[in-house]
């Protein structure tokens, strides 16, 4: 009696094992397959997502552009508009400044206070020295400022005398101190004292020597706003 495997049963095992190997085989190659379809649809999906990545980064890189571009285009405008604010308030102060001369050409000539005395510290070493006025008497500004004229050289402790004569049909312009050229001497320090002092305070004056005019005195002539 023997204990080993009938050939029957073997030839059972033989079939089984050829056909488990054909099947073992088969799923293999499936899988084999499997993989591949999958690398090559990882492959697809990578080059997808890289595609995308590499637009999302093109995208970026306009978007950065555009938004230098922009920002460079607003400094631009930003600079402009401060170029145009500069130019604009240049204008103005040069506008204020020519409505202040204007002011000034038509404002009537007259000495502050503190011009006056400034005016008084400047002559009254020269007092007691005698002063007479010719001018317009049809001027309302020249007759306002030799009244103004007149209180200050009383202050400075000169002596008027009255005037002989205006001026009428000759035309001119701002403030001469004279004196006759016999008198230079003893007035022309006076003269120019006056007319420096005017000038300092803003009015135009001059002195000088002229022929034919009362020796007696300097003759302040008040001509018109220059």
């Amino acid at each position: 009696m023997s204990w080993g495997p009938s050939p029957e049963y073997a030839d059972w095992w033989y079939v089984v094992s050829w056909k488990g190997i054909i099947w073992a085989a088969l799923a293999t190659a499936l899988a084999a397959s499997a993989t591949l379809i999958f690398a090559l649809f990882q492959f697809w999906a990578d080059g997808i997502r890289d595609a995308r990545a590499n637009d999302r980064h093109v995208a970026l890189e306009v978007q950065t552009s555009e938004a230098k571009r922009d920002t460079a285009g607003a400094m631009e405008r930003i600079a402009t508009l401060q170029a145009e604010a500069e130019g604009l308030k240049a204008q103005a102060e040069a506008d204020r400044l020519a409505r202040v001369k204007i002011e000034q050409k038509l404002a009537p000539r007259s000495l502050s206070g503190e011009q006056q005395l400034a005016v008084v510290e400047g002559i009254k070493r020269f007092a007691p020295q005698p002063f007479r006025f010719v001018s317009y008497q049809d001027d309302p500004e020249v007759v306002h400022l030799v009244h103004g004229l007149i209180r200050v050289l009383i202050g400075a402790g000169w002596k008027g005398l009255p005037a002989k004569g205006f001026l009428m049909a000759q035309l001119e312009f701002g403030v001469r101190i004279e004196y006759a050229p016999e008198k230079a001497a003893e007035y022309a320090g006076a003269a120019n004292a006056l007319a420096s002092a005017l000038n300092e305070a803003g009015l135009a004056a001059e002195a000088g020597v002229k022929a034919s005019i009362d020796a007696d005195s300097i003759t302040i002539r008040v001509g018109k706003k220059p």
